[in-house]
């Protein structure tokens, strides 16, 4: 498994690069299928994140959402 290089986790799975688009806010995408996305977002506040699930991103774009998880500590 590789090491995250952000401070809210400490690995993540193979076949899942990470990018960091901000110190509270990371994405995970499937190599094999880039739109299924895992993205964790802290920036509604310190010490609360909401981890997303998406599995698909139709041709408009709009991300498929499937329960994103809030109030994370």
């Amino acid at each position: 498994m590789p090491a995250s290089k952000t401070d809210l986790i400490d690995y993540y799975p193979s076949g899942w690069p990470e990018e960091i688009h901000e110190r509270v806010y990371v994405e995970w995408y499937y190599e094999d299928n880039p739109s299924i996305i895992v993205r964790l977002d802290g920036t509604m506040g310190d010490t609360q994140y909401t981890v997303t699930p998406i599995t698909g991103i139709n041709n408009s774009g709009e991300e498929f959402v499937t329960r994103p998880i809030s109030n994370l500590t």
